[in-house]
Formats: structure tokens, C-alpha cells, sequence
């Protein structure tokens, strides 16, 4: 199949769930359920790659700002040109270039639409407040050994990261990668136990009643959302599908052929999306519109994009169903979850931020 994939499609297989919360509840890296921390981190990508230049780079600045604390004055880059180029500073630990990169990168897995330079803005503020709840979890005594860091990931993943094999790709140390994978999980606890989802750690990080009660959903509460909300919960007939991006149409062609033989393309994990099946972008190319509609399960097919190549696989479809408060009460309590952590995340770090030094000014508007 061919035709240009727009970047309205790119859009439309953004995650269904992001019609019912903010994409500041996908950038903190929350995970919705009370005792489950996210999935383990993205691997670091290749050391080759390199952080797009802006067109037209503003005039350099003096060495001494970079280090200088935030003044409330701001940042001379738009959103759309974060200087990836030259690290961010939060208390003296450096945001480097290549975790900008690896995390934006991960961010577009479930914003395929999004420019990469916002990408880069919004990761940039997510990796500055985890440094300062993982300093502020390590302050209170929490610092997870080798041992505990595993058994977190285990609980997290199901399965203990491949350091080694992370850091080669990232070419940087092992110790390197274990440390971000420590500081991620360190951001993580300190969150969930100041809320009250968590208690392994209740000791060191007590709970906040202020922010457990933010966090805490009432069954009122359920029920007023329910009636402002429940169109948002109606769900439509739905194509559920894979997607793989690769770079080039060999390559997509290649792992297209594998997946018809039920097998997984080497080294990538697919993106699941759901997609309405009467409310698909009008922009899109009409052959792909009409795959996804009437195509059996198990089918598969490519389609361009901005970037590379699309491998599409369908996986299953969904009939329509009208919402009512019984079977929509779960979906309810995590969009409602994730707002309210969100919120505390929030404000834990504009209390921290008020105490820390940074750079540049901008660093932490999202």
C-alpha cells in the first residue's frame, strides 16, 4: 500500500485514553494503578545520535549563566527549539543532551503527531522534577541498592533491565544507566508514598494528608464526574492495531512479512492503538482508511509517514458501547487518579523547585 500518512492520522493513533486526560498525565510518568509503577524505562538511543540544531541558534550567551540559578525571567528558546545542545542544570546535575533525546523519543511512541522540538521541551521538564524527587526521596534516607532497584523494576516490569545491554546502546557506563534507572524509580516512590499508594518506604517518606486527600476519589465524587464526563466514556466501535516505524520500506517490508507469519520483528516493540472506526481523519489516505475499517484480524499492511515507514497490523476490533456508571467506574477512578497525581506531582515540585537552583528559567514550564 502506499500514500502519504499526514500528520492528522499521526494524531488519530494517539492513544484512545488521551481524549479522557491531560498530556501532562502521560509526560509525568504516573502509572494509573495504585500500586503499580511504570513500565521500565526506554533503552538510551544509539550514542551516535545526534540533538537537532535549531535554524536560526540565538547568539551565545555568556559561559558563567549556564550554571546561574532560575530569576524568574524567560528562556530566550521557544518551546519548539529546546537547546538539547547545551544541558540543563538542576542543583548542579546536568540534563544531558542524550537523555533529552531518548526521552522525547519515547514520548512519541504515544504522541506520533507532536513536533520533536516539543517533545524535547516537555521530556526536558520531565526528567528536571525527577531529579528533584529522587533528591528529595535520597535526602529522607531512601537511597535503593543494586538489590532493592532490581526488585522494584521486577515488581514494575516483570523483569530486571539489561543494564549492560542499555548502556552499550547509549554508549555510556553501566553504573551510568543504572543511575537514571534509579533516579526514575526513586521520582516514582517518592510520589507514590507522599500521596498514600504506597509503603514500602513509609518510614522515610511519610504520607501527606494534604495530598492524600487531593488524591483520595469519594464515590460523590465518582458520580458527579460520571454525569459532567459520561460522553466522554462512551466508546465508539473501535479497530484495535500495532504499529511499527521503521526508517525505510525495506525494513518495513521486511518485518511486515514477519508479523503475517506470526512472528515479532527483532528488536521493536509495538505501539497499540485504538481507533474509532466511524470518525477515522478524513485526510487519510483512502486505502488505509478503508484497511482499517473493513480488514480481518491478523492483517497487516504499511503506510508512509513523516518519519519512515508504518508497519500496521490489526489485532482486533471492538463493538460499541454506551457508557453507564456500573461498567464505567474503573476507567472513571483512574482518569480521575491520574489527574489528581498529577496535580500532586505538581505541587511537590513547585514547593521544591522554590528551594533549588536551575537553568535555564523556562526549565519546568510545561
Amino acid at each position: 500500500m502506499s500514500g502519504p500518512m499526514t500528520a492528522p492520522l499521526g494524531r488519530q493513533l494517539a492513544p484512545l485514553r488521551a481524549r479522557c486526560a491531560l498530556a501532562l498525565l502521560l509526560i509525568a510518568g504516573v502509572s494509573a494503578a495504585q500500586d503499580q509503577p511504570p513500565a521500565e524505562p526506554p533503552p538510551d538511543p544509539p550514542a551516535e545520535a545526534s540533538a537537532p540544531a535549531p535554524e536560526n541558534p540565538p547568539p551565545a550567551e555568556p559561559a558563567s549563566d549556564a550554571a546561574a540559578p532560575a530569576s524568574g525571567a524567560r528562556s530566550p528558546y521557544p518551546p519548539d527549539s529546546v537547546r538539547v545542545d547545551r544541558p540543563a542544570t538542576v542543583n548542579g546535575e546536568a540534563i544531558t543532551a542524550d537523555e533529552i533525546i531518548d526521552e522525547a523519543l519515547h514520548l512519541g511512541e504515544d504522541f506520533p503527531g507532536a513536533e520533536t522540538g516539543q517533545l524535547q521541551f516537555m521530556a526536558r521538564a520531565l526528567i528536571a522534577g525527577q531529579i528533584l524527587l529522587a533528591a528529595e526521596a535520597r535526602r529522607l534516607g531512601v537511597t535503593l541498592p543494586e538489590r532493592e532497584l532490581d526488585e522494584y523494576w521486577e515488581r514494575s516490569s516483570g523483569r530486571v533491565p539489561d543494564y549492560a545491554k542499555l548502556a552499550d546502546q547509549a554508549g555510556i557506563s553501566v553504573e551510568r544507566q543504572m543511575e537514571r534507572a534509579r533516579r526514575t524509580a526513586l521520582a516514582d516512590l517518592y510520589l507514590r508514598h507522599r500521596v498514600g499508594l504506597r509503603g514500602d518506604y513509609g518510614r522515610w517518606i511519610p504520607p501527606d494528608p494534604r495530598l492524600v486527600r487531593l488524591v483520595t476519589v469519594t464515590p460523590s465524587q465518582m458520580r458527579e464526574a460520571f454525569q459532567a464526563r459520561r460522553k466522554e466514556l462512551d466508546r465508539p466501535e473501535r479497530v484495535v492495531c500495532n504499529l511499527y516505524q521503521y526508517d525505510d520500506s525495506v525494513a518495513a517490508e521486511e518485518a511486515r512479512l514477519i508479523i503475517e507469519a506470526a512472528g515479532t520483528p527483532p528488536g521493536k516493540h509495538p505501539a497499540r492503538r485504538e481507533l474509532p472506526v466511524d470518525a477515522l481523519d478524513p485526510s487519510m489516505p483512502p486505502e488505509l482508511a478503508t484497511f482499517l475499517r473493513e480488514a480481518e484480524i491478523g492483517a497487516t499492511t504499511t503506510a508512509a509517514a513523516d518519519k519512515g515507514v508504518l508497519v500496521v497490523s490489526i489485532t482486533g476490533r471492538e463493538p460499541a458501547e454506551t457508557a453507564s456508571f456500573d461498567t464505567s467506574q474503573e476507567t472513571l477512578r483512574l482518569i480521575l487518579l491520574r489527574e489528581r497525581m498529577e496535580m500532586a506531582r505538581r505541587e511537590l515540585i513547585d514547593s521544591l523547585r522554590r528551594q533549588a537552583t536551575y537553568w535555564p528559567a523556562d526549565l519546568f514550564d510545561v
